[in-house]
This record gives C-alpha cells, structure tokens and sequence, in this order.
C-alpha cells in the first residue's frame, strides 16, 4: 500500500491547496497519478508506506519523492559532437575542462547545432582523459561549419571529431540552442530575432563514447524534431 501526496516546487504562490491522497498497491495506477501531477506543472508525487514514519535527513524506502527528472520521458539516447568546452570552475579548473558543447547536424543548412551543454557522466580521471584528447582538435576560432548562439559559445573551441552518446529526461524548446532554431528579421530590420525556438537536453548526462561514428553519423535535426513530437504523443 501506498499514500501519493502531489507537491509543487512554487514557492511564489501563497495559497495552500491540501493535494489529493490516493492508497494503492498498483504501479499502473501510481503512473496514471504522476502524469496527471506532471500535466498540471507539479514537481511530482511522493510515495509512502501506510506504516512508515518520515526520518528528517535520512533516505529510505518508507518515503519517495518521485520527480520528474527520476521519469525519463525521452527513451532514445542522441549522438552528439563535441564542439567546445568551458575549462571549468573550482575542482574540475585542475583538469582544465568543466563542460562540453555538443550538437548535431543539421543537413539542410550543411552545419553542426547546439543543443546541450554536458557537464555529467564522467569521473574525475575521464575529465583529464577527454582534455587529451581535446588538446589535438584544438580550433583557433569557431568553425566555419558550426551554428551557435553567442549566449552558447564555449571558451575553448574544437574542431568536429568526436561523437559521444548522450542520455536526457526531455527534449524542450530553447531559444539560445540552434539545432531547430529558425531566425526572421527585427520589426525595425535592423537585426534578427527567434522565430522559432530550437531544442535542447535537459539533464544531459554522457552515455560512451562513439568511436564507431563520424561527425556527420550525428544525430540529425530532422531526427530531433521526430523524437519531439513522439515525446510529446
């Protein structure tokens, strides 16, 4: 048996509504409440033993918080190419790397797009490993094939080599990410603005590395834009 309790992340809103309470032992009936938790922009439920007493500060089975980011709505892993990275900020400024930009390739425009900054899925020891190997495909400035936003560019730029696989809870919409962004011009045409958002990961984290595959063997835009819709479905 269980006790659900749904519970919000907003802590601007002044009214307390007391949240629906449900007793099942049931996986299928949890999940239902869950996405009707998350459809209503709640953070997500919690889970708990009829018979079990809440420990401040301890972690156990009699109470669950179960969020969204545990509930992985993007089940396809992507195949991105690393095309920069920040040198990173308090223990990881010893390695000389903290975060990747990856992206993938868009073959209308021939170019490679943002989509995510990765700074998770790696040991200490793999950091170093991956500076290495950065260290050879080092670029002056910005390739000439790369599409990224100035809000987006990375301190150290490399040239399109490596692929890795990356793992997500969500695509979403961004307006600083290019891989599907489109651009129109400012109502005064003076400058250009978002006509429509691209993507990006959330809580991208590093699968392995695809050593398999080329840069172009990267997941594509068209393929993204699939992957969106299905999420959405």
């Amino acid at each position: 048996m269980a006790e659900i309790f749904a519970q919000t992340n907003d802590l601007k809103k002044t009214i307390i509504v007391l949240a629906p309470q449900l007793r099942t032992s049931e996986p299928t009936v949890i999940e239902d409440l869950f996405d009707k938790a998350i459809s209503g922009g709640l953070e997500g439920v919690m889970i708990k033993k009829t018979t079990g007493v809440y420990k401040p500060g301890a972690r156990e089975s009699n109470w669950i918080k179960y969020k969204k980011s545990y509930s992985s709505k993007l089940s396809d892993t992507l195949d991105c190419v690393i095309m920069g990275y920040d040198k990173g900020k308090g223990k990881r400024s010893s390695f000389g790397i903290g975060a990747l930009l990856v992206g993938v390739w868009d073959k209308n425009s021939q170019k490679f797009a943002t989509i995510a900054k990765v700074g998770t899925g790696l040991t200490d020891q793999e950091w170093r490993d991956f500076k290495v190997k950065l260290d050879s495909l080092i670029a002056i400035e910005q390739p000439k094939e790369y599409d990224c936003d100035p809000l987006m560019k990375p301190e150290v730029w490399v040239n399109p080599s490596i692929v890795l696989e990356i793992k997500a809870d969500e695509l979403t919409r961004s307006t600083m990410h290019t891989a599907g962004r489109t651009l129109k011009p400012s109502k005064n045409g003076k400058a250009v603005v978002v006509d429509e958002p691209g993507y990006a990961l959330r809580f991208p984290r590093l699968e392995r590395l695809r050593e398999d595959k080329r840069a172009t063997d990267s997941t594509s835009v068209t393929e993204i834009r699939s992957i969106f819709q299905a999420q959405k479905r």
